[in-house]
């Protein structure tokens, strides 16, 4: 009976766990469906007059870049019942008694795969504003830390309004100029009007260097992005990607219970059949092929092994089974056996005709995998020749941690001398032949061999499992791709015009499909139905307006949150009027 207690505590824990999130989830989306409501009148008069206003010559020049469907249908007929009007409550405004705006179209920003370095600029994400000098940089003060007072928040995307479809929004917001979309990327509830600031500027103005106190685009303190690749200090600014405003027709239909929005595998249809690949990482990882990425692999040790080496420790359980002489005398290998076995594999080979034979091909590859074992045993017994106790063993294990210290001390070292030869060379260059060879050769140069003592549970009786095993640790050997991030390397040298050569061009071709893709299928867009994560797209006329959706993004390294979407809302008589402070903010998370 008393075995069952940890488990009641454990399952009691998990239900306690359970509903404070269900807690957390429920006091969040309902404080941004109090925020989000917003109540606008536009009358029918004003509608006709903005319509009118779209099918003018502009408008009709604009038309032939707008993506058309066979069934596409421009407008939702306002006096259509909305199907999912009784059983969701929109988060972004609710009908007024007067016309809301039937959008036609709604503008994709899709990332230029590859980019074309040699225009103008005109509309791109991340990077730096280019703003006029008497523009001052958007502050803010953070309501999670009004103590630190103003801070600058961080550029995220530029557009060219003259770019933009007269049809979009219904004909209203600025055609001229530029919109810049400044966000504080680091606050819980980004829906606090600190949190992002929106400008429209009438000159292109040069590019802007950061504030000197603004902070990193990530600090760590909510989920986020992974910048360790970099090996040092988070960037102050995301990659910059230039993109292209591209129009569609803005449609929803009801399937399966939900508002789809986003065609099913949008992004072969966005890049025109060009290929496109997912994942949150390339299938491809590459190795350095610049001094700077290897320089992230090193950076990236030095943090591993800057805190010490996790310690041995066993459980009562399995310390009561090494002091059992029976049972430890069970940990001793068969060398004999093992050694009979290597003889008789011997004669097999001795016994066949042909050596070139596949007989004799398999006969070789167990003898050396039984050779192998036969040294292991070899060595085995005489590490438990020199601790022939379980009391000897523990006494080993607390004698393993000063042994550890000491190689995680001297391979700091080496890693050291590493970094000061590796940071004489230029960063952005090529890796010469072997190079990256010769220092892996010199990463593996520095072995640990020690014994560890294993007790694993098993699955189906619960009986403990005590083993001995062997384990070399070098520091290549704690290299993992998956994690070191080299592939974010690779897009950062492909959205540098100085650098992008520097990549190989096999690499380019695994990796332009993965930059095409749409994380869930969501791309970044402006005005139309949003691609609700948390919430769904009412069908038909609204009362608000979509400024901009900015999804979780690989190619850029953007993750919001739990891998969310940032969305910008306004009024449609605040965007006629060009009061983008009355626009607000919400970001939706899984």
């Amino acid at each position: 009976m008393l075995q069952i207690f940890p488990y009641l505590f454990w399952l009691l824990f998990l239900i306690v766990m359970l509903a404070a999130g269900l807690f957390i989830w429920a006091s969040r989306r309902r404080k941004r469906q109090e925020r989000a409501r917003m109540a606008v009148e536009v009358s029918n008069e004003r509608m006709q007059q903005v319509l009118s206003a779209a099918g003018s010559a502009r408008a009709q020049e604009r038309t032939s870049s707008i993506v058309t469907e066979p069934e596409a249908v421009p407008f939702i007929d306002q006096d259509r019942p909305d199907p999912v009007e009784q059983r969701t409550e929109h988060a972004f405004g609710e009908k007024g008694e007067k016309a809301p705006v039937s959008e036609p179209v709604t503008v994709v920003l899709r990332r230029q795969v590859p980019p074309r370095f040699n225009e103008p600029p005109r509309s791109w994400i991340g990077g730096l504003p280019m703003m006029p000098e008497d523009v001052p940089w958007p502050r803010s003060v953070s309501f999670e830390a009004r103590e630190l007072g103003e801070r600058p928040l961080h550029f995220l995307a530029q557009i060219a309004c003259e770019d933009l479809p007269d049809e979009l929004w219904c004909g209203l917001g600025p055609r001229s100029g530029w919109l810049l979309f400044f966000l504080d990327p680091n606050q819980y509830f980004p829906e606090d009007s600190g949190s992002f600031r929106i400008l429209h500027t009438q000159e292109l103005g040069v590019e802007r260097p950061v504030p000197a106190d603004l902070g990193p685009v990530h600090d760590g303190q909510y989920t986020g992005p992974d910048y360790d690749y970099l090996g040092a200090d988070v960037p102050f600014t995301w990659r910059r990607w230039p993109v292209d405003l591209v129009s569609f027709p803005n449609e929803a239909h009801e399937e399966n219970g939900h508002v789809q929005v986003t065609p099913q595998h949008f992004a072969e249809r966005l890049y025109a059949g060009a290929p496109v690949a997912g994942g949150p990482r390339p299938e491809v990882l590459p190795e350095p092929f610049t001094w700077r990425m290897a320089l992230g692999v090193i950076a990236q040790f030095e943090r591993w092994l800057s805190k010490p080496m996790g310690k041995e420790t066993l459980s009562k359980e399995a310390v009561a089974k090494l002091s059992d002489p029976h049972f430890f005398a069970s940990l001793r290998p068969d060398v004999e056996a093992n050694e009979e076995r290597v003889e008789e594999l011997k004669l097999a080979l001795a016994d066949v005709v042909d050596p070139g034979s596949a007989a004799a091909d398999e006969i070789l590859q167990q003898l050396a995998q039984r050779k192998e074992g036969l040294a292991r045993a070899r060595r085995l017994d005489a590490f438990l020749t020199d601790h022939p106790t379980g009391e000897s063993l523990l006494d080993y294990l607390h004698g393993l941690e000063e042994e550890k210290e000491a190689w995680r001390e001297s391979a700091l070292q080496l890693l050291s001398r590493e970094r000061k030869r590796l940071e004489t060379r230029d960063p952005d260059t090529l890796l010469a032949a072997g190079d990256w060879a010769l220092i892996k050769e010199r990463l593996e140069s520095h072995p640990l061999t020690y014994w560890r003592i294993a007790a694993i549970k098993a699955w189906k009786d619960d009986r403990l499992n005590v083993s001995i095993l062997e384990k070399e640790e070098t520091i290549w050997s704690m290299f993992d791709e998956n994690r070191f991030g080299l592939w974010q390397f690779v897009s950062d040298y492909y959205t540098d015009a100085q650098n992008k050569a520097l990549i190989p061009p096999a690499l380019l071709e695994t990796y332009e499909p993965w930059w095409r893709q749409l994380a869930d299928n969501r791309p970044h867009r402006m005005g139309g139905y949003h691609d609700g994560l948390q919430s769904e797209a009412q069908i038909g006329p609204s009362n608000t307006l979509l400024l901009l959706q900015v999804a979780s993004d690989p190619a850029m390294n953007w993750v919001w949150g739990d891998a969310g979407v940032y969305y910008f809302w306004i009024r449609p008589d605040d965007l006629a009027a060009g009061d983008f402070s009355k626009a607000t903010a919400i970001l939706e998370c899984h």
